[in-house]
């Protein structure tokens, strides 16, 4: 009788209890010679790496990470006891109220059986928000690598994508990751949580060993960046002044660039100038944020051979702003909140003007908008709200600028000037009772919390 392969195939299910709930026992198959037998294994979903929780009025929201479950559990605490809530969970988020909270753990099961359970390890007090995204080196050689790295606040899920397809997933709200690419490559940095949805994108060059040169077709677009081997910070950039343009790198320096991509001059400046610089007649005025939180206020001759700097309260990174570009008084606000003004003329001193006294672990990240018709400072707070600071009203009679200060603490009366004038000219530096001293106080005029 001719000799005949047999494959036996064994493939059932066992219905076990655990907890109150029935599922199915999985097997794995396992070859044998020319059998295949299937052997029981112990096989649950992933556990959750993260739990987001969120508080929204009278309702805890809950989301996490979740992969390969088709349903899931949340239990809360009460009284040191592990209470269910729901069992049937479809999709990786939950809302309860305020009052179940603020203990909560989430468990991902399937037809095979439950993973363990993930309690909350990332609590959302901030809004959804990119802080930095950015890397050590945006041109790598052939045999080195580059670090990424960012800081998140408000999400519930952190990824980072490549260009070529690498996807990093379940990544903590801030760290960093060595990476190494063949090519040019971009990697997109993706914060979720909570409906919210934010997106950054950086690009490293490795460069390619080539045996011809081939001239880039640019076009009739002028590319000043493109070949001159600068880092730039994107909203640094000051273009188009003079057929020249000024920008700031991730490794503390200022450029001044031509047109066609000349550099012509490079400043190492004290930190990082995160917003566009402001350009007056000969005069180029940025803000620096230093590593130790502290910040200041520079002026720089745009052929790099005179700049002076006053320190701030606290990092500075919006940008200096003026109401005409023909006033002398320029403005300046910190992270913190803290209105100053200086002359641009003599720029010898700096003063604090106002407070915004914003709630803690708010800041300002960019350059306020300027009204000159209702005189008035837009500022944008980090957790969406607007605020309209109105500063003092020169009256037209009185030129439209702060006067000289002198080398002395004293300040100098001009004899053509009634001191009811004076105190409208300079009304932080005057003391005492007089009306038009206090009357124009910068203050808040209105807020506005955005959706």
């Amino acid at each position: 009788m001719p000799r005949q392969w047999i494959a036996l195939f064994v493939f059932f299910f066992i219905s076990f209890n655990v907890s109150s709930e029935t599922f199915e026992q999985a097997y794995a198959p396992i070859a044998v010679g020319d059998i295949t037998i299937f052997i029981p294994i112990d096989r649950q979903p992933a556990l959750p790496p993260s739990l987001s929780i969120k508080a929204s009025g009278s309702q805890y929201l809950l989301e996490w990470n979740g992969d390969g479950a088709t349903r899931y559990k949340v239990e809360h605490l009460v009284n040191g006891i592990w209470v269910l809530l729901a069992d049937s969970i479809s999709t990786p988020s939950y809302q309860t109220s305020i009052n179940n909270g603020p203990n909560f753990r989430v468990s991902a099961c399937d037809r095979y059986g439950c993973s363990g359970w993930r309690p909350v390890n990332n609590i959302i007090n901030s809004p959804l928000q990119i802080r930095s995204f950015n890397t050590n080196n945006y041109l790598i050689s052939s045999s080195s690598s580059a670090i990424i790295a960012w800081d998140v606040t408000g999400a519930s899920k952190v990824s980072v994508r490549s260009s070529h397809g690498q996807v990093y997933q379940n990544l903590k709200l801030k760290g960093k990751l060595s990476v190494s690419t063949s090519s040019i490559t971009s990697f997109t940095l993706t914060a979720e949580g909570f409906g919210g949805r934010r997106s950054q994108k950086l690009t490293i060059v490795k460069p390619l060993h080539q045996t011809r040169a081939f001239a880039a077709n640019v076009g009739t677009y002028l590319q000043p960046l493109l070949n001159v081997g600068i880092n730039p910070i994107q909203r640094s950039l000051l273009t188009g002044e003079n057929h020249h343009n000024y920008v700031a790198d991730m490794q503390h320096r200022l450029h001044r660039i031509t047109d066609n991509g000349e550099v012509i001059w490079s400043r190492k400046v004290n930190g990082l100038i995160a917003n566009k610089p402001l350009l007056i007649g000969n005069w180029i005025y940025y803000t620096v944020s230093h590593l130790d939180g502290k910040g200041e206020v520079c002026k720089l001759n745009i052929n790099n051979d005179s700049v002076r700097c006053h320190m701030v309260n606290n990092a500075a990174i919006s940008g200096p702003v003026n109401f005409e570009p023909s006033d002398n008084t320029m403005y300046v606000i910190d992270v913190s909140g803290i209105v100053y003004e200086f002359d641009i003329t003599y720029f010898d001193t700096i003063k604090q003007i106002t407070d915004l006294h914003l709630a803690r672990n708010t800041r300002v990240l960019t350059t306020p908008a300027m009204d000159p018709k209702l005189r008035q400072m837009i500022v944008r707070t980090e957790d969406n709200s607007i605020i309209a600071v109105e500063l003092f009203n020169r009256p037209k009679n009185v030129a439209n600028k702060l006067m000289p200060y002198p080398k002395s603490k004293a300040r100098v009366r001009p004899r053509a000037m009634s001191m009811s004038n004076i105190a409208v000219a300079v009304p932080i530096i005057l003391q005492g009772n007089n009306a038009a001293a206090t009357s124009n106080v910068p203050k808040v005029k209105w807020t506005k919390k955005l959706d």
